[in-house]
């Protein structure tokens, strides 16, 4: 990624130093474990799978001796060493120990860390021979007004800024073009930019084929899997909650990496995208009138030598500066688009024990489970009956954590949902690779503030991608020796996934 011009903004390659909190299972075990003997009275089994950032998740129910199966979401991050073939390897894994059946596929978002195996995996996915339903967030029914709104929003208003970028005479430019695209999630491997634009939307349209379809709205209780109840928290209904990515540091989030200028920038497009202005075509994301514009090819080709002074003085750099405003537009976007993540609670009928998913959902998608309501206290309404329950009940009752975006600052909520998971028995499990995030990307994954706080929610017992915890790992020491045996006894580390058992 290049190194910024002077004059532009920096978002898109926030560099961070490296975590000064200590990582669970640092000492790696460098050969394969033996495989773990599964405690035989398991009745969930969560397997993630790892060695890449991005999300890939097996959940498996075992009722009456059958084991019903769950998938959540399949991708790697653009530019993961070898995606294509480690998200392939997954899938065939899912296949075959799934006997080819899923009960459910669940499709969170519409980013490529989330979705890149639809496409990169998808004769494997053809291995499948019955998918029992897909489920998918409200904002992807293509019958919603916000999804076409949400279409115009990330295709037209930033599409003009790349493809300027992309014929831009200057090398900075054209990788700026690049970076920015790759960082929503338009690009897959080889980052070219003419067919960037729909490379994450085919695959998330691939997925969403793969079986019938369920779009699925704040309150609604799915009791499909025999013993469990599917809560589902987000994305909210409200544009105000959709397009909320931030929130007061120390109260909502566990950090900060943004600057004043991109939150103005975030307020900026989240008051406009309010408005649900009418049309959105690409002269509104350009500096001036569209009779004000000169064609640059024939005006260069008309009067040659005051071009080329032109093109060479540094001043004049300044009638490309609009598309650093785009790059922060970008991000917003980006952001916009986490937010739209379906975020589900499986709750265990018989232990009440709640495994929380939450897909890269942040500020704004969490704040607005607070006045979510589920059930039906009234016995003489239609349907059967379901005890009244809130979200903070479901949170208080959590015992598996996925964490949000990798562990970023804000997508997981401190006030209301993380300090809300009172479970002594908490376990969270972080979709990682922290060194490739980092160093490659730049980016803070886990935010240090985060992982503090989540190392003390769970008494240390954090399972991430890019390690081998709690194999060959010391204790932590907050833990007793009985629960330190218990967690090890569920957990199961191999090259490729890592499980976690509830019994």
């Amino acid at each position: 990624m290049p190194t910024a011009k002077k004059g532009t903004k920096k978002a898109a390659t926030k560099t961070s130093s490296t975590t000064n909190v200590t990582v669970s299972g640092a000492a790696q075990n460098t050969s394969a474990p033996p495989p773990a003997a599964a405690p035989g009275d398991w009745r969930v089994r969560i397997r993630m799978y790892r060695k890449w950032l991005g999300d890939c998740f097996l959940l498996t129910f075992r009722n009456s001796g059958k084991d019903l199966h769950v998938m959540i979401d399949c991708g790697a991050l653009a530019g993961t060493p070898g995606a294509k073939a480690k998200v392939g390897e997954a899938v065939d894994n899912i296949v075959q120990d799934t006997g080819k059946q899923l009960a459910a596929l669940v499709v969170t978002h519409e980013h490529w860390d989330h979705v890149s195996g639809f496409s990169d995996a998808a004769d494997s996915f053809k291995g499948f021979s019955q998918v029992g339903e897909v489920w998918a967030a409200w904002t992807e029914d293509p019958k919603q007004t916000i999804v076409k709104q949400n279409q115009k929003l990330r295709f037209q208003a930033v599409q003009s800024a790349l493809q300027n970028w992309s014929a831009s005479e200057s090398i900075d430019d054209q990788q700026r073009g690049e970076a920015v695209a790759e960082l929503m999630a338009f690009v897959g491997p080889g980052g070219a930019l003419g067919a960037a634009a729909q490379t994450t939307s085919q695959a998330m349209k691939t997925a969403l084929s793969l079986g019938p379809t369920r779009y699925l709205t704040p309150g609604q209780i799915l009791t499909d899997i025999p013993g469990v109840r599917v809560y589902v928290f987000g994305p909210p209904q409200n544009l105000a909650s959709l397009h909320k990515m931030m929130g007061t540091v120390g109260k909502d989030m566990y950090g900060i990496s943004v600057t004043d200028a991109q939150m103005a920038i975030a307020q900026a497009f989240a008051a406009a995208a309010g408005t649900q202005a009418g049309t959105m075509d690409a002269d509104r994301y350009v500096p001036f009138e569209p009779y004000l514009h000169w064609d640059e090819d024939a005006w260069t080709k008309t009067f040659p030598d005051p071009a080329d002074a032109y093109k060479q003085d540094p001043v004049r750099k300044i009638d490309r500066d609009w598309l650093n405003t785009a790059a922060e537009l970008a991000l917003q976007l980006d952001s916009y688009t986490n937010n739209t993540s379906l975020v589900l609670a499986f709750e265990l009928a018989d232990t009440k024990d709640v495994l929380l998913f939450v897909g890269d959902a942040q500020v704004g998608n969490w704040q607005s489970w607070s006045t979510v309501k589920f059930g039906n206290p009234d016995p003489n309404a239609s349907g059967p009956s379901v005890p009244e329950v809130t979200v903070a009940d479901l949170l208080a009752r959590t015992i598996f954590y996925k964490v949000g975006h990798h562990g970023s600052h804000n997508a997981t909520l401190k006030t209301g949902g993380l300090e809300a998971m009172t479970s002594p028995r908490l376990v969270a499990a972080i979709p990682v690779d922290e060194n490739f995030a980092r160093t490659t990307k730049h980016w803070d994954m886990p935010a240090p503030p985060l992982y503090k706080a989540l190392q003390e929610k769970t008494l240390g017992r954090i399972l991430r991608s890019d390690s081998d915890f709690p194999t060959n790992s010391a204790k932590p020491a907050a833990l007793s020796d009985g629960d330190w045996a218990e967690f090890q006894r569920n957990v199961n580390t191999q090259p490729h996934y890592v499980e976690f058992y509830v019994r």
